[in-house]
């Protein structure tokens, strides 16, 4: 996770960085490091999860994903050709 922390070089897309809110198997401060490494980055922490937020609380994940993609933020790719 550190290692990936820093943001690569000229990355200016918007990032949805999600982490547990308690912190109880990786810290919080590890969360909130990649999400201020990005210009245009969102933190949000969700409760009652540990390590694996896709199996603690895929429902709330699944809506946090919705509501970034909803905000009309990110860039459509061109897939006509």
């Amino acid at each position: 996770m550190r290692a990936a922390t820093p943001a690569p070089a000229g990355f200016d897309r918007p990032v949805l960085v999600v982490w547990d809110a308690e912190g109880k198997m990786m810290p919080n401060a590890e969360g909130r490091k990649p999400a201020a490494s990005f210009p245009d980055a969102r933190l949000v922490e969700l409760l009652d999860c540990f390590t694996l937020i896709t199996e603690d609380q895929p429902e709330a994940l699944a809506a946090e994903i919705r509501r970034f993609v909803g905000t009309g933020r990110l860039v459509s790719q061109d897939v006509s050709g």
